[in-house]
């Protein structure tokens, strides 16, 4: 369940909108006004955020070390009691994270994020030392599923974009690992996991954004980021080759005109599906791309010098975006040069905003009145 309020933040995001709008001109500035900053959340800025996340971090763990001096000789009694001395602090950590966002309203103040770090890290570090695994590859799987486990859960009840992150990449961790399990030679099929396991993933972010899930807007965000460049990682022919020379010790592998194909093909693919599906991540993706597949290409195949191969390559960016910014920039498809609205705001949430700062209606003061002896009295008192 979500920790926070969904109708604070549902107007911590109209409000951030509106300020946007009113410096654009778009809405009147009265709209902020007759907003009710009490009703939604409020952010630090960014350095402030980041300053307060430094000081409690470091407090935090100050106290570790203050009473550190004065359990060092339980350090005999074996790492179990001090896992358990972790996982308590840890735990105490998180209820005052619990009581602090419900009583004092923090939401991406610094402290809660510290808080929050610092409560899973130490829950975790403290379970590992209770148990005393063997640190085998089948415990990495086993630890690789809880922490998928609560991971998620994380970052669906604090919707914390960070933790959504750590978790699809967990998440495609754990059949890579399998596969090592199985046996090593079988990494070089990753991609027939992770291209099918990222498509899942992209197909149920889809759903749930159709249910108009905004507050996680920013958690499906990096979402489908990462697992475009999950699905390029399984076919890079840099990492393919890479990691067959650290785990086999060959410096050559089979197929590898196929995987040099699929590098170059898939940020061209993920181009071409995010012109026609109008997907800004895919097209973001896909240009992002090109670059890990340039380097990949010349760290094999050096047709020129560096120089001359990066002077050109400049030229022909710049070429193709002085092209592609004149085609879109009048254009009445969602790919355009010019400004436009807020992103993650659908059509409800213009709706809200209209029925929430639209025009109110005002009393209107008349002078007619209803009563014997004046007109609309009907001569209650013998004249009209």
């Amino acid at each position: 369940m979500i920790k926070y309020n969904i109708e604070k933040l549902t107007n911590e995001l109209l409000l951030a909108a509106i300020a946007k709008w009113v410096k654009k001109g778009w809405v009147k500035a009265e709209s902020l006004q007759e907003l009710n900053a009490e009703k939604s959340y409020v952010k630090n800025h960014l350095l402030k955020r980041i300053g307060l996340f430094i000081a409690t971090f470091l407090s935090i763990w100050g106290v570790i070390g203050f009473f550190s001096l004065f359990l060092v000789q339980l350090a005999d009694s074996g790492l179990g009691f001090i896992g358990f001395l972790l996982m308590a602090y840890g735990a105490g950590l998180l209820v005052f994270l619990e009581k602090m966002i419900e009583e004092k309203q923090w939401y991406k103040q610094g402290t809660d994020d510290a808080f929050l770090f610092n409560a899973i890290f130490l829950l975790f570090t403290g379970f590992i030392l209770i148990i005393e695994p063997d640190f085998n590859q089948a415990w990495f799987l086993a630890g690789s599923f809880l922490l998928v486990i609560i991971i998620t859960m994380v970052s669906y009840r604090y919707l914390n974009w960070f933790y959504a992150l750590i978790a699809i990449l967990l998440i495609n961790s754990v059949p890579i690992q399998i596969l090592a399990l199985i046996n090593t030679q079988l990494l070089f099929f990753a991609a027939l996991v992770l291209i099918p396991l990222n498509i899942v993933v992209l197909k149920l972010v889809k759903k749930y954004e159709m249910f108009d899930n905004f507050v996680f807007i920013n958690c499906f965000k990096y979402i489908k980021y990462v697992a475009c460049i999950m699905m390029y990682l399984g076919v890079n022919l840099y990492v393919i080759k890479e990691s067959a020379y650290q785990l086999l010790g060959v410096n050559e592998i089979p197929l590898q005109g196929l995987f040099l194909a699929l590098t170059i093909i898939f940020p061209l693919l993920f181009i071409v599906l995010g012109l026609y599906y109008k997907q800004k991540f895919m097209l973001h993706s896909g240009l992002f791309l090109l670059m890990p597949t340039a380097a990949t290409i010349r760290a094999y195949y050096a047709v020129m010098p560096i120089e001359i191969s990066l002077t050109l390559g400049g030229l022909v960016l710049i070429l193709v975006s002085y092209f592609s910014i004149k085609q879109i920039q009048k254009n009445d498809t969602p790919f355009t040069f010019e400004a436009n609205e807020e992103e993650g705001l659908s059509n409800a949430e213009v709706v809200i905003i209209a029925q929430q700062f639209g025009s109110k209606s005002t009393e209107t003061p008349s002078d007619k009145t209803f009563g014997g002896g004046t007109f609309g009295g009907a001569g209650a008192d013998g004249s009209y």
